[in-house]
């Protein structure tokens, strides 16, 4: 995962080219996070903003997921799944926004989901982080992060 500190200087601000080439950031600030989506909504792009801190569940992910992002019916439920669906809108098949410059997902509350369901975050991470790959072999597809940490705890083996 690239991670992109804004929180360094007393009035940071979100250089979106960096962002732009990494695909992925990292966010800390509320303030921050607001105002770079601000910023790519007034670029043109679609942005998908979910709550993982309300999810109560694996299928609340899901469910999440599916209704920000107008995934099919068909939907498989699975990482597998989400990683093609956010593929398919990367690519516009639907879910996105006619005439968007790009896609970018905002995951919030990072860490309450990571509490309860730690492992399940990591992979909802490495999906995330996969699916900007995209953006640096040409499609437009940012994933913003807010966490309140950017070092969550490892899993110890």
């Amino acid at each position: 995962m690239v991670a992109f500190e804004v929180d360094e200087d007393p009035a940071p601000t979100l250089d979106l080219p960096i962002v732009g080439a990494s695909g992925l950031a990292v966010v800390q600030r509320a303030q921050i996070l607001d105002d770079a989506t601000d910023r790519l909504v007034d670029a043109g792009h679609h942005v998908a903003r979910l709550d993982a801190a309300t999810w109560e569940s694996r299928d609340a992910m899901y469910d999440g997921f599916a209704a920000a992002l107008g995934f099919p019916d068909h939907f498989g439920r699975n990482l597998d799944a989400l990683h093609d669906c956010l593929e398919d809108v990367t690519h516009g098949a639907y879910g996105g926004r006619a005439g968007a410059t790009g896609l970018v997902v905002v995951v919030t509350g990072l860490n309450a989901f990571a509490e309860r369901f730690p492992d399940l975050a990591r992979a909802l991470v490495d999906v995330l982080t996969a699916t900007t790959r995209s953006a640096v072999h040409g499609e437009s597809t940012l994933v913003l992060l807010e966490t309140d940490h950017l070092h969550p705890h490892r899993k110890q083996s």
